[in-house]
Order: C-alpha cells, then structure tokens, then sequence
C-alpha cells in the first residue's frame, strides 16, 4: 500500500489496556532494496502480521527502490510504503523516523534500519510488558561479527509509542539509545531484555552521491 495512515494519539498508564496494535515497526530506506526486503521478512517471520504494522519510508532520489517499490506489495496488509523527500545532509534516522511516527499506530515503536534483521520471538514477550516505564531490549545485538549481549543502551529497543513526548520530548532524538533510551533512565524508567530475541545488523560503507 502507498499512501498515508489515519494518525492516533493517546496517553496511557503502565495498567490500562489498549485498542491498538501491538507494536509499529519503523524502516526508513536509501539504495538498499534487497536488504530492506530482508529486513522485512525476518519481522514476518518472527511474529503474526496481527501484531504489527510495517512502515516503509523510501526516498525519492531512491529510483530503483522507488520502482520495485510493488515487490513490497506480497508481504500483506499490514505494510505501508511512504515516499519522502531526500534526508538533508549530516542529519540521522531520527529526522527519517519523526517523519513517520505520525502514522504509527502501535503501542510500542521500533525504529528499525534497512540493513538489520530480527530473530526470536519478541511479540509474545512484548505483549505481556507494561507500555509506559518499560525499554524492552533484544538480548542479543550483533554488529557484523561482535556479538554483544544484554546491553541496556543497545541502539534496537522496543519504545513506547508516548514515550518521549511523555518525558518532555518534542521528536525522537538521535541518536536512539544514547540519545534517547539514556534520557528515558535518567526519567526513571527501567529495562527488560527479550529473551532469546536477537538483531543482527550487517554494516556497510554508506553509498555517496556522484559529484555532478
């Protein structure tokens, strides 16, 4: 689907229930299609469609993905393709992912990168977490070949939606766990680990323009 979302706001106790699904997964993307496609999978893989909804936000000086942007179409109703314009030069994800989140209507975020799979099963245990106090974290972060394990500043966690609007933020901030899940501690928040649940996160050289 290509288009926009009916955005939702709300504020929630750490003990009420809630109508809305259970997490919004973030991707923003820039020359990496095939990877994106694999991002993609490995949520599909990991949980129900029922319990998330897949945000894609493509840039439009992306031509290929723009174009193969239909092979997204097959994953289900629950995957949305957004097309922007280009991320302004020496700015992070965080300008990508505030763009979106005014059409996430999950209970929880998770601001995701084009080149990062999941493993494990992360819905069940995020359904059955508080969502306001709570940074869920994957156990397990490996970047290229270092494995790194229960990192409560890892840069993958499960947010929730309000979270930094709720601690006194305007946007997300970047970057996301330095930035962000340091600011949510000091606010008194605490973290679990997912257990079993793990990211993967195969970095590249980032692909330069050609000089005109």
């Amino acid at each position: 689907m290509i288009g926009t979302t009916t955005s939702r706001c709300r504020s929630l106790t750490g003990n009420e229930s809630s109508n809305f699904m259970l997490c919004s997964v973030l991707i923003p993307s820039l020359w990496r299609f095939d990877k994106l496609k694999r991002a993609i999978k490995s949520f599909y893989a990991t949980a129900d469609k029922s319990q998330f909804e897949m945000l894609i936000r493509l840039q439009e000086n992306d031509e290929e993905s723009v174009r193969r942007q239909g092979e997204l179409s097959g994953f289900g109703y629950n995957l949305t393709v957004f097309v922007g314009r280009p991320k302004p030069e020496g700015v992070g994800n965080s300008w990508l992912w505030n763009d979106m989140m005014q059409h996430a209507t999950g209970d929880w975020h998770q601001y995701w990168s084009d080149d990062q799979t999941i493993s494990g099963d992360w819905s069940t245990q995020l359904a059955a977490l508080p969502i306001k106090g709570i940074v869920a974290q994957p156990e397990i972060h490996q970047l290229n070949n270092s494995r790194y394990l229960s990192d409560k500043l890892g840069p993958t966690p499960f947010i929730p939606r309000d979270a930094f609007t709720n601690t006194g933020m305007n946007e997300l901030p970047e970057p996301i766990d330095t930035g962000g899940v340091l600011h949510l501690f000091k606010n008194g928040w605490n973290h679990v680990f997912l257990k079993g649940v793990g990211v993967h996160h195969i970095r590249e050289a980032d692909r330069t323009l050609p000089v005109a």
